[in-house]
């Protein structure tokens, strides 16, 4: 459930008051039961997730738990008027638009976070592909250049070999001569 559905819900459940229902009366006071262990998981996770927002939010939170603890209070003691006037009024309006706003702006914030994020990622695995390519064409150039070094050598050695067998055959051929 998005966070939008989540804070309707919440709303949709102090709305309903035509509170000679004892079955909503009791709903709401189970709901109410829950909500300090819920409540904990929540500040606890916008602090961790949400940090920038986190005290706004939890005091929007806290203004309307506090409300609907009270709506529910009011009609358990038979003052449904002041609870549906409670209600009626809907000054918590504003508080839940600037709720929503504060979580849609969070969410949106830790959407680019993590879409910068994964952007780093991207940018790491092509320098790191790039880095291979260069070291594959580098270990290659350098493989090639000492193959050929090697031949060069090899071709030197070769020639002055036949070039001391040459030298060689004439001082033998000088000596024969002379002899």
């Amino acid at each position: 459930m998005n966070s939008n559905a989540a804070i309707a819900a919440a709303n949709a459940a102090s709305r309903p008051f035509s509170a000679l229902d004892p079955s909503l009366l009791v709903a709401c006071e189970l709901a109410i039961a829950g909500l300090p262990l819920l409540r904990q998981a929540v500040v606890q996770f916008l602090q961790i997730n949400i940090a920038g927002s986190a005290q706004q939010i939890d005091e929007v939170i806290d203004s309307r738990l506090g409300e609907f603890v009270a709506t529910v209070g009011l009609a358990r003691c038979g003052s449904t008027e002041l609870a549906l006037d409670i209600v009626k009024v809907r000054a918590d309006r504003n508080r839940m638009t600037k709720l929503r706003q504060l979580i849609d702006t969070e969410l949106s914030s830790a959407a680019r976070r993590q879409s910068s994020a994964r952007l780093s990622v991207y940018d790491a695995i092509a320098v790191n592909h790039a880095a291979v390519i260069v070291l594959t064409v580098g270990s290659f150039l350098a493989l090639y250049v000492f193959i050929r070094q090697l031949r060069l050598t090899g071709a030197q050695k070769m020639a002055a070999q036949r070039a001391f067998e040459q030298l060689a055959q004439k001082r033998t051929q000088e000596l024969r001569e002379l002899g």
